[in-house]
């Protein structure tokens, strides 16, 4: 599996991306920028052996935060689409 994380200026409706990293689950994932005080779209999508992204999600968090600076982003099931070229 694959997973793919993205910040974006804005919230998660917003279309200036920040940042995207990719990781496996035996990876550890390279590290975002530093952000400014702004609301910003933290999403993932992930994909399988097959090359289909099957999940997705995004939390939008105003920064700075308010108390815990963690930000978890659920992933919920996401109508299959082909992730890579055939």
């Amino acid at each position: 599996m694959l997973v793919e994380g993205t910040i974006v200026n804005g919230g998660c409706t917003g279309t200036s991306t920040l940042y995207m990293g990719l990781a496996t689950s035996t990876d550890n994932p390279p590290s975002p920028p530093t952000l400014g005080p702004g609301t910003y779209g933290f999403s993932g999508r992930a994909r399988d052996a097959t090359c289909a992204w099957f999940a997705e999600g995004c939390t939008e968090v105003v920064v700075p935060p308010q108390g815990e600076s963690t930000v978890v982003v659920t992933l919920a099931a996401a109508p299959e689409s082909a992730a890579c070229s055939s």
